[in-house]
């Protein structure tokens, strides 16, 4: 599920969209499961992209390309960093 709100910047006048992306925290994978606990300060999961959530992730980073000038320029070089690997 993702959802785009318009609000107001942190530091100034001028408003920005935010798109917020929700996933199920099974999805994530870590040494132990986070359901039911915590996570440890600075623990870090992965969140693995695979054939059957790549379309799903391919529409966010169009959707997140499409919010201001500065997100596409950031959704040109993640392509590029793809691309190189």
């Amino acid at each position: 599920m993702s959802e785009i709100v318009i609000r107001e910047q942190q530091y100034g006048s001028k408003t920005q969209a935010m798109l917020y992306f929700c996933f199920s925290i099974l999805e994530l994978k870590t040494a132990t499961p986070l359901l039911n606990r915590t996570a440890a300060l600075k623990e870090q999961a992965l969140l693995t992209i695979h054939k059957t959530n790549a379309l799903m992730f391919l529409e966010m980073l169009k959707i997140f390309g499409l919010l201001s000038q500065a997100h596409h320029n950031d959704v040109l070089k993640i392509l590029e960093k793809i691309l190189q690997n």
